[in-house]
């Protein structure tokens, strides 16, 4: 039996628990931000923040480091749940796109491990900093922003704006919204339209800048008690006399409780997961977990940084119980909320029970009937146009496909529903995999196999092949797989051969010469590739750079190749290449190693362009595939049976 005893500080709850700690899901706010946007006539346009819209400031970063010190006071320091030096067999992380979001994510864990024990033994690292890797989905991101590109979950939002206590309540708010729309010159008609305006003056006021005169006292009272109203009411909760809507609840919350109810029943492997998210997310978990859980849990939105924690615990008797913890901010203590769960009336509450709360909110597919009928459609037509009569690749090609859709919701969403179920068996070429999937490029490298060159290396090192077999246990038939000869000679010849280059270089370099324009809106661009990446760039760009740069090595780790796109003052765009070849050494310009940039410091971006253009393949998909036998060893379609 593990008792714990844990007396209220100012960081946790007073709880005592026996049982074990099983996992712990923690979900929290980003830190305080810029405004999303502004209106002309407010005097802190995105200058006066010295940031972009929406970004998170210095008070957001301290906000988030002092959560994480409260998370570890907890989990660290009072449970010893997990380590306080970070290992990736306990903590798992996910974040909202924004990169606020992520930020906050680091700044957290720079408090959560304060007293890790890391060092990399390097001069100037940071003490006991080390950095987390951090998850993200991709748009819509209906997990962190709930009801994202969703039609439905719009129309039955302006649905309820239409009910008859709404519009009476907005009316109460006539004099406010004409107040707005004078002295803002604003074309506000409506209190919503008012209340997007209100949000930036929350971020103004959590920075202590004085309003426009005409923000008084009064008039901000009056903004907080509307936003307060509004944001339960368009989220789905009783609110006015109008009883909660169950599937606006739904569309909100369904993806990130399946998530959380996945984890909760199973696992997911980690002691430890963390979900950068917003005041929306939050507020829809709450919001389906009981009728009255959201208002007895807060008022109006959670706050910047605000935390919310999710324990599962094992009881000494067998039990599955749940605790449900919440901290208002950076500086309020984690306390159980658990209480205000339907069905659950003491901090800790039945796993079963807990899970019944939010059970009418799971559904298998957060798509609509239409969005299912579209997907069923598009396999219909895959089936045809794909599977039968091979007029269209299964991997989306623009110079295949042209979609055009009306300007409604539906009908835009009904075009991606039909293309999902039209390529649901494309397997799209990673263009940082070079040559992944390629069966002609495995085919070429087959035949290289058969090389007088690798047969002599192969007998010289047999006697290494057979003690790597004995001593692992592993089938192994081929040198090439325990050490990569054949990968090597392979990937370092590759300059002599356009065909190869083509299959392995040509998709990164599409996405390389697309950036040296000025047509982009960034800055700095930074892929995070594999060495056979580098390698696949250099054979590119030219016959001999390869060699140049490397000789007959590989790339080491942390190996660095930059593309520097310079305007001259003529106005012609030149480039510059810089390599390092590794963490400790300096860069080095091989510019001139670029075929056409002899001697050059600088080459005309439009060199490399015109030297790359012939390895852009127009469909990689239809390239890769075998379209003449191509004679490879039995040897080798043996090991690939085995």
């Amino acid at each position: 039996m593990l008792l714990i005893l844990l007396f209220c500080s100012g960081f946790s709850a007073t709880v005592a628990i026996e049982g074990q700690l099983k996992n712990v899901q923690v979900f929290f706010r980003h830190g305080d931000r810029t405004p999303l946007w502004n209106i002309p006539a407010d005097p802190y346009q995105e200058a006066f923040w010295g940031l972009p819209w929406g970004s998170l400031t210095k008070i957001g970063l301290q906000q988030q480091f002092k959560a994480g010190i409260m998370l570890k006071s907890r989990y660290i320091d009072e449970l010893q749940f997990v380590n306080a030096t970070y290992s990736p067999y306990e903590v798992t992380v996910f974040s909202a796109l924004q990169d606020r979001c992520l930020q906050s994510v680091a700044a957290n864990f720079a408090g959560f491990y304060s007293e890790s024990s890391f060092d990399p033994e390097e001069d100037g690292w940071p003490a006991n900093w080390i950095p987390i890797p951090v998850h993200t989905y991709s748009e819509p991101d209906r997990f962190f922003e709930p009801g994202d590109a969703c039609p439905r979950y719009n129309q039955l939002v302006a649905q309820r704006a239409l009910t008859p206590q709404y519009v009476k309540f907005t009316q109460q708010y006539t004099d406010f919204v004409e107040l707005f729309a004078n002295k803002t010159g604003e074309p506000y008609k409506t209190l919503n339209d008012v209340m997007w305006y209100v949000t930036v003056l929350a971020c103004e006021k959590a920075h202590n800048l004085p309003f426009l005169p005409w923000i008084t006292n009064d008039v901000w009272k009056q903004c907080v008690g509307a936003i307060n109203v509004v944001v339960d009411y368009y989220n789905g909760l009783a609110q006015l006399g109008v009883p909660k809507n169950d599937e606006i609840i739904r569309l909100r919350a369904a993806p990130a409780l399946a998530v959380v109810s996945d984890v909760l029943q199973k696992g997911n492997g980690f002691k430890y997961t963390v979900y950068s998210a917003h005041d929306t997310t939050i507020l829809a978990i709450l919001g389906a977990l009981g009728p009255d859980t959201k208002q007895n849990v807060l008022i109006g939105s959670p706050d910047y940084a605000a935390t919310m924690a999710i324990e599962k615990w094992v009881m000494d008797d067998g039990s599955e119980q749940v605790q449900l913890l919440y901290a208002a901010n950076a500086t309020s203590p984690l306390l159980p909320v658990t209480k205000y769960v339907a069905g659950c009336s003491e901090d800790l509450c039945l796993l079963d029970t807990f899970l019944a709360s939010f059970q009418p909110y799971l559904v298998p597919d957060m798509e609509t009937e239409g969005v299912q009928q579209q997907y069923k459609t598009g396999l219909k037509l895959k089936s045809r146009y794909i599977d039968k009569y091979r007029l269209v690749s299964k991997d989306y090609n623009p110079y295949e496909v042209l979609v055009r859709s009306a300007m409604d919701d539906r009908c835009m969403m009904s075009a991606t529903a039909n293309l999902a179920g039209f390529y649901s068996s494309s397997e799209t070429l990673e263009v940082f995999e070079p040559g992944q999937a390629c069966p002609l490029l495995e085919a070429i490298r087959a035949v290289k196999e058969e090389h007088e060159t690798y047969k002599e290396f192969a007998l010289e090192h047999e006697s290494i092949l057979d003690e790597f077999v004995q001593n692992t246990g592993e089938p192994w038939k081929l040198v090439r797989e325990i050490d990569g000869f054949v990968d090597s000679q392979f990937y370092l010849d590759g300059n002599s051969d356009d065909k190869i280059i083509r299959l392995r270089a040509g998709p990164i370099m599409e996405v390389l010469t697309s950036n040296f324009t000025e047509a982009s809106n960034y800055k700095y661009y930074v892929y995070s590739a594999h060495d056979a990446s580098l390698l696949a760039i250099m054979s590119a760009l030219g016959k001999n750079t390869q060699y140049e740069i490397l000789g007959n090595h590989w790339p080491q780790y942390a190996s660095t190749i930059v593309f520097e796109l310079w305007k001259m003052d003529e106005g012609d765009l030149r480039v510059k290449m810089l390599y390092s070849a590794n963490a400790d050494d300096k860069f080095h310009d091989f510019t001139s190693a670029i075929d056409g940039c002899p001697d050059r410091e600088m080459c005309p971006a439009k060199t490399i362009i015109a030297r790359t253009r012939k390895y852009i393949p127009k469909n990689i998909e239809m390239e890769c595939a075998l379209k003449t036998k191509i004679k490879a060893p039995l040897r080798r379609e043996k090991l690939a049976s085995s």
